[in-house]
């Protein structure tokens, strides 16, 4: 019986210097960063550019498609994936490559980070570039095409339209929907490329403006 009362008198002991020292070990400060320090923070969100290989479909291969799934021009691709590159003071503190969200990649792309940086005045290089390759020239000129180009194969193609089963509607809702697409998107490349002066404490945001599709700075308070 003494052999146990031992036991768990030890017991007691040990347990209660352990919840002792986590106790203290868990009221001590640690410091992650200067108490002075400034961050630099990055919080934007944009849809990635969806990058395509197109083609016209002949008459033949209209004709064996359904009705309701005739298009004159067939698109296959993907979305762009990007290059992040930050720079301070010409050292690379951050580099990164950017997808957009979802199980195609086809959703916007958050990027929220918080860098830590000391105060004073620096010059910052943020830069986001896309790393997939153009599309075809073929893609391009059917893009100017859409955009009010003056081709005799645009009056062709109204003219085709009712022997084909594509209407002139239909075919300007998807060059509607396709340049609408274009212009929400991410651009090939964005760099914000600037000196800021920066207090103890501030908080630098570094934001992506969808009206100018470029970086920018939001002001704040130290």
């Amino acid at each position: 019986m003494s052999r146990n009362l031992g036991r768990s008198i030890a017991t007691v002991v040990v347990s209660a210097a352990a919840a002792v020292g986590i106790a203290a070990g868990s009221g001590v400060a640690v410091p992650f960063h200067a108490e002075d320090a400034a961050r630099l923070r990055l919080s934007w969100s944009a849809r990635p550019e969806r990058i395509e290989q197109c083609r016209a479909l002949s008459e033949e291969e209209l004709a064996l498609r359904p009705e309701h799934m005739r298009q004159r021009m067939e698109c296959e691709g993907g979305f762009a994936t990007y290059a992040l590159e930050i720079d301070i003071d010409g050292r690379r503190v951050e580099d990164a490559v950017l997808t957009g969200g979802g199980v195609r990649n086809d959703r916007p792309i958050h990027d929220l980070r918080e860098l830590a940086i000391a105060p004073g005045e620096h010059r910052v290089r943020v830069s986001l570039a896309r790393r997939e390759a153009d599309a075809s020239g073929e893609d391009r000129d059917h893009d100017r095409d859409e955009s009010g180009g003056d081709r005799d194969e645009d009056h062709d193609d109204d003219d085709d339209a009712d022997e084909s089963g594509i209407s002139a509607d239909r075919a300007q809702r998807e060059r509607t929907e396709r340049t609408r697409r274009q212009r929400t998107a991410l651009p090939e490349s964005v760099l914000l490329d600037t000196s800021l002066l920066v207090s103890p404490g501030q908080v630098v945001v570094i934001t992506f403006d969808p009206a100018r599709r470029r970086f920018a700075v939001v002001p704040s308070l130290p």
